[in-house]
C-alpha cells in the first residue's frame, strides 16, 4: 500500500492479520461396514450327509444279517466283547499242550510229575478250579458229608474245559434230583490237557492214596487215546502208552527247530490277542456290526493258522531216536489197525480198573465217549464251524473215522460188564448252532452247557442201578 502522505521512500507493508475464516480440517472418509457374510449350506450338502448316513445303514444292516445267515444266530455285541476279553485274557504264547520240566519243548507250562506224567503248576492261567489238589495241596475232601456231593471229573482237555465250563449245569440239575436236593455239590477238576489212559486210572489212584474223598466219578475221553500217540508219540518213536508230549517233557537239551516252532505259534497268538484289544479299545468298533463281522472272519482265520502251527510243532521229529529216556520201551507195529487195537484195549482195560477201583470205595462211576466233528454224522456243522472246525488235510480226521468205530466196540464191551457206559459222540446230532471252537475236539460255553445237562441225564436215569446203589 502506498501512503500519499509520505514524503519518505515508498514502504512495502506486510499484513500479519489471521484470515477471519479458519480453514476446517478434511474430514477422513470412512468406509462403510462391511456386511456379515452368512454361510448356508447348499440344499445338495444334505443331500450329502443323507446317502451318507444310508450308506452307513446299509453296510451295518448288512453285516448284522450276514453275521446271522453265517452263524446261525443273531449278533450280540455283548457275546463279542465277551469272547476278545477272553481271548485276550486266556492267550498263551506257548501250544496249551506243550509241557516241559525244565527242559525245552512244547510243554513248557506243565510240570513234570513222577506218577502222572504231568501237571499244571499253582498259577497256570490255564487252571481250573480244584486241579490244585493234584499238587498234593491241603485241604482235600476226605470225609463223605451228606451234605457235600463229590464229583470228580477225569480225562484230557475237554474233560478239563467242561469241568470249568459246563459243570454249573451239571450242578444246578443234579441238586433238582430228589437224591441230591439241598447237597452242595462240589467238583474236583482231576482232568488235565493231553491226559490220556492210564494216565486217568493213575490219576485215581493217586488221589485216593492221599485220602481224596470222591462220591461220584465222571470219565470223558477217548479222543487222545485214538488220535493222540498215533500224531504226536509214534512220529517221534515214542511208546504209545507214554503220556503225550514226554519226549519234550524228559528232553534236556535244546531243539533250534521245537524253539523256532515255539515262537511262530507264540507270534501268531500275539498277533490274535492285539487283534481283540483292538477291538474292546475303540467304542466305536465294538458297536459296529462291520467291525464285528470283519473282526468274527479275521479271528476265524487266526484261530486255523494257530493250530496249523501248533500242528507242525507236534510233528517234530525227534533227534534222540534210540534215547531210552525220552523214547521208552521199543514199541513196533504191523499196520493201524494192529495200533488202534492197543491204543484201544489200554483204554478199555484202564476204564473197567477205574470202574472196579471206584466200586470197591463205594464210588459211583460214568464213563462217556466224547463227541468229536470227524465222526461221520454226529453232527450239522454250522458255517462258522466247516471254516474253523474243520481243517484242511487234518491228521485227527483219518484217526478219528479209523478209531472211533473200535472205542465205540470197546464201550459196548465195558458196558456188558457193569460199567455205567454212555456214548456221547452223536450227543450235538441234533444242535445246528456253533458248538466246535477248533479244528481238534473242543467246544464253546454253549456245547459244554449241553453237555452238562446230557451228563445230568445220564446219572438221573441211572440212579437207581447198581452203580448209584450208594446213594439212599
Amino acid at each position: 500500500m502506498k501512503d500519499l502522505h509520505s514524503n519518505g521512500p515508498e514502504k512495502t507493508m506486510i499484513d500479519l492479520s489471521l484470515p477471519k475464516t479458519t480453514p476446517q480440517p478434511t474430514p477422513i472418509a470412512h468406509k462403510a461396514p462391511r456386511k456379515r457374510l452368512k454361510l448356508k449350506a447348499p440344499k445338495g450338502a444334505l443331500s450329502v450327509f443323507a446317502l451318507l448316513f444310508l450308506c452307513l445303514f446299509t453296510a451295518e444292516s448288512t453285516a448284522w444279517v450276514s453275521y446271522w445267515i453265517l452263524t446261525g444266530h443273531p449278533m450280540s455285541y455283548a457275546v463279542s466283547t465277551t469272547e476278545q476279553e477272553m481271548i485276550t485274557k486266556n492267550a498263551q504264547l506257548v501250544d496249551m499242550n506243550g509241557l516241559s520240566g525244565k527242559g525245552t519243548g512244547e510243554m513248557t507250562n506243565m510240570l513234570v510229575h513222577p506218577y502222572l506224567g504231568y501237571i499244571r503248576p499253582q498259577g497256570d492261567p490255564n487252571a481250573v478250579p480244584g486241579q490244585d489238589y493234584l499238587l498234593g495241596k491241603k485241604p482235600l475232601i476226605t470225609e463223605p458229608s451228606e451234605d457235600t456231593l463229590v464229583v470228580g471229573i477225569f480225562g484230557g482237555s475237554f474233560a478239563e474245559q467242561f469241568s470249568d465250563q459246563g459243570s454249573a449245569i451239571l450242578k444246578a440239575l443234579l441238586t433238582e434230583q430228589p437224591q441230591f436236593a439241598g447237597k452242595n455239590v462240589e467238583i474236583f477238576t482231576a482232568a488235565v490237557a493231553g491226559y490220556k489212559q492210564p494216565q486217568q486210572l493213575l490219576s485215581l489212584n493217586y488221589l485216593l492214596s492221599m485220602g481224596q474223598h470222591f462220591d461220584m466219578i465222571v470219565n470223558i475221553d477217548g479222543f487222545n487215546e485214538v488220535a493222540g500217540p498215533a500224531i504226536e508219540n509214534i512220529p517221534r518213536n515214542v511208546n504209545p502208552d507214554y503220556p503225550t508230549g514226554w519226549y519234550h517233557l524228559a528232553d534236556r537239551l535244546p531243539n533250534m527247530q521245537v524253539l523256532s516252532g515255539i515262537g511262530e505259534v507264540a507270534y501268531k497268538k500275539q498277533q490274535r490277542k492285539k487283534l481283540s484289544q483292538w477291538m474292546l479299545s475303540s467304542p466305536v468298533l465294538s458297536r459296529s456290526s462291520v467291525a464285528q463281522f470283519l473282526w468274527k472272519g479275521l479271528d476265524g482265520r487266526a484261530v486255523t493258522e494257530i493250530a496249523a502251527s501248533q500242528l507242525a510243532l507236534k510233528q517234530i521229529p525227534a533227534t534222540d531216536e534210540h534215547n531210552q529216556e525220552l523214547l521208552g520201551l521199543e514199541y513196533s507195529f504191523d499196520n493201524e489197525e494192529e495200533l488202534l487195537g492197543d491204543l484201544v484195549g489200554q483204554w478199555e482195560r484202564s476204564s473197567l480198573l477205574m470202574h472196579e477201583l471206584a466200586s470197591a470205595h463205594d464210588i459211583a462211576y460214568v464213563h462217556l465217549i466224547q463227541p468229536n466233528q470227524y465222526v461221520a454224522g454226529s453232527k450239522r456243522l454250522s458255517s462258522d464251524e466247516q471254516s474253523i472246525a474243520l481243517g484242511k488235510d487234518n491228521p485227527y480226521e483219518r484217526w478219528v473215522v479209523k478209531g472211533y468205530p473200535i472205542l465205540r466196540e470197546a464201550g459196548r464191551r465195558l458196558a456188558s460188564k457193569g460199567v455205567l457206559m454212555e456214548d456221547f459222540t452223536h450227543v450235538f446230532a441234533n444242535v445246528t448252532e456253533t458248538v466246535y471252537k477248533d479244528d481238534c475236539c473242543h467246544i464253546n460255553q454253549f456245547g459244554n452247557n449241553i453237555i452238562g445237562a446230557a451228563v445230568a441225564k445220564v446219572i438221573q436215569q441211572s440212579i437207581t442201578s447198581e452203580a448209584f446203589a450208594v446213594y439212599p
